[in-house]
């Protein structure tokens, strides 16, 4: 195709996908009450991604032209599903809800480990509180005392502070990905990559259908990741472990990011994350065994939406009581982890200064693959590192982050119920062919460049009639 055919199409890509984000944003029904629409305009969003992503990536471009469309189409996917204060745009995710309680505990000196938000201590916080009724509605596991680190309910405390209402985590959820895209770019520079690769997250629907459109924080954790491979990507080894450190206390699965940083410097600076956690920890350190009670709890109780897991718990169920299954599945998986890390750390050994980032994005892939739970807006962190961990495999499995949604069809009344397992498939399936594939792919290649740097000796067979002294003939 001409380069004016070419940039036709992606205009026409990005024109189709607002019509999308603007309809899904003015429904007036949430995905659990119709999950055909918004889990099937989420995958078609998916479809659209990968295609404007393959438009947006061929060299007939102008390239630095083609980042700014990107940038700005990417910033108007996210204001439509960002929305008004009001009503209009995504609803927000009803963890806010727990966002505005754990913040104002805290502002009032409650510590969120040791209260749970339907103690009567915690009630006066919140009760009297503009949006109080929404809260006391939208609220999951009331009795349950907080699961997210310090980092996050220090966010919570600032913006619960500011002004409580579910819109400014959705604002602030913008901001976080704004600060993600330009440390995508930064990183893309420092390592001399076209900027055009930031197509694979401006354009990714779980930005704007989860984190700005329903308000998640993971992109908090996503922007601390990438500012410290920035920093180590400028020498800065100290500034780079304490960025990867932060973003561990939004989420701890960002240890395998900063695993992969670690593992390239000096021992003596291995001390600084286990430091800063326990300094981010400590004014809540009366809390005891509270500071893990929730997540340890989220961790072995819930199984929704897993990939790995769920199909290790259907091939033990015929042959493992029911009350191990979920341990032994646990183990199995966390088995899987484990060797799948070795595995990928000796693959990228001969990647130079890309192998952290690589290491980084297909870990983190990796570590999503073998949880229990798998909601969608946990896939953001590996979105934010596609630009140079780049897979199509992994493109298709974030982009449709949205079939998740499709589980509500199966559901009663938008009351939350049992997974499906067609949904299942449809979400993890295609994207795990693909991605095997790729590294059959690159597997193949590297042995064959690795024949042609190295190929074998050839030995010349001695004629039975010729002495072992003579040169061959034509010598």
């Amino acid at each position: 195709m001409s380069p004016r055919t070419l940039r036709f199409a992606l205009v026409l890509v990005a024109l189709i996908s607002a019509g999308i984000y603007l309809a899904l944003a003015l429904h007036p029904a949430t995905w659990r009450h119709r999950p055909w629409i918004h889990g099937g305009g989420g995958i078609v969003l998916g479809l659209l991604y990968l295609v404007g992503c393959a438009l947006a990536l061929q060299p007939r471009l102008d390239p630095h032209r083609v980042t700014a469309f990107v940038l700005a189409a990417g910033l108007i996917f996210r204001l439509l599903t960002l929305g008004t204060p009001d009503a209009v745009g995504i609803a927000p995710t009803d963890d806010a809800a727990r966002y505005i309680i754990e913040g104002r505990q805290i502002a009032h000196g409650q510590n969120p480990y040791v209260l749970a938000p339907d103690h009567p201590r915690t009630l006066p916080v919140w009760r009297n509180l503009p949006r109080a009724d929404w809260i006391a509605r939208e609220l999951n596991h009331p009795s349950w005392t907080a699961i997210y680190p310090p980092v996050v309910l220090g966010a919570e405390t600032l913006l619960a502070t500011i002004h409580p209402h579910p819109w400014t985590f959705k604002l602030w959820a913008l901001c976080c990905e704004a600060a993600t895209c330009a440390l995508a770019l930064l990183l893309l520079a420092r390592h001399g990559r076209s900027p055009v690769l930031v197509v694979l997250l401006a354009w990714n629907p779980i930005g704007p259908l989860f984190i700005t459109g329903e308000g998640h924080q993971d992109a908090l954790q996503a922007a601390l990741m990438l500012a410290g491979f920035c920093a180590a990507a400028t020498a800065h080894p100290i500034r780079s472990l304490c960025a990867h450190a932060l973003a561990c206390l939004v989420k701890p699965f960002a240890v395998l990011p900063l695993g992969a940083q670690a593992l390239r410097l000096p021992r003596r600076y291995w001390l600084i994350p286990p430091l800063i956690a326990l300094l981010a920890y400590l004014p809540f350190a009366d809390a005891g065994t509270g500071l893990v009670a929730s997540f340890g709890r989220f961790g072995t109780e819930a199984h929704w939406h897993g990939a790995l897991y769920t199909l290790l718990r259907t091939l033990l169920a015929r042959a493992v009581p029911p009350d191990l299954l979920g341990t032994l599945a646990a183990g199995v998986a966390l088995a899987a982890l484990v060797t799948g890390c070795v595995v990928l750390y000796r693959a990228f050994a001969d990647r130079g200064d890309e192998r952290p980032l690589l290491l980084a994005g297909y870990g983190y892939a990796w570590l999503l693959a073998c949880l229990p739970t798998l909601h969608p807006w946990y896939f953001y962190p590996l979105v934010a590192l596609l630009p140079v961990a780049r897979s199509w495999g992994l493109s298709l499995w974030t982009g449709i982050g949205a079939a998740y949604w499709l589980h509500a069809c199966g559901w009663s009344d938008g009351r939350w119920g049992s997974p499906l397992g067609w949904v299942l498939l449809l979400a993890h399936l295609p994207a795990a062919a693909i991605v095997v594939g790729e590294i059959l792919a690159a597997r193949r290649t590297q042995e064959r460049n690795s024949a042609h740097e190295h190929p074998p000796a050839v030995h010349l067979r001695q004629s039975p009639d010729r002495g072992a002294g003579q040169d061959p003939p034509g010598a």
